[in-house]
């Protein structure tokens, strides 16, 4: 005896569908949830959202839309972007040194100060020593260097 079994999407149980004599007619249902069945409160189905991903990848050059990034790509860029360094600036000291094997040619800073309207007025990088130069002020100041490579 012959049996047919015909898949419905969506579902996972057998009927019998037709049970005529010497053979016998399946339809096999599911109860899996297709990607366009599912909708967020947006309105858009997980199908919509889901499939505007292109991909995912670990390349941190990619500037086309549609690419979503790896998790340890990720992590690697933001330990990059979250780099400090500090010190004290002595009252009517003119500069501050930081040394810092992550420091190179790539290497991009922002500098912060504690005190108000203290701008650096030059900053000198030889090899992994950073140093910036200030005008003098009467008070002590905190320096804080924010480094990165894009």
């Amino acid at each position: 005896m012959a049996s047919i079994i015909n898949n419905v999407l969506h579902r996972d149980y057998k009927v019998l569908a037709d049970n005529t004599i010497g053979s016998f007619i399946w339809n096999r249902l599911s109860f899996w949830t297709h990607a366009s069945d599912v909708q967020f409160d947006d309105g858009a189905t997980a199908q919509e959202k889901v499939g505007a991903i292109n991909g995912i990848t670990t390349s941190t050059s990619v500037t086309t839309p549609g690419y979503a990034a790896d998790a340890t790509t990720v992590s690697n860029i933001n330990k990059k972007v979250s780099q400090y360094v500090s010190g004290t600036l002595a009252a009517n000291a003119t500069s501050i040194s930081f040394t810092n094997s992550n420091f190179n040619a790539n290497t991009h800073f922002d500098i912060y100060s504690s005190v108000f309207g203290l701008d650096p007025t030059g900053m000198t990088l030889s090899g992994t020593k950073l140093t910036i130069t200030f005008k003098a002020i009467s008070q002590a100041a905190t320096i804080k260097v924010h480094y990165f490579e894009l």
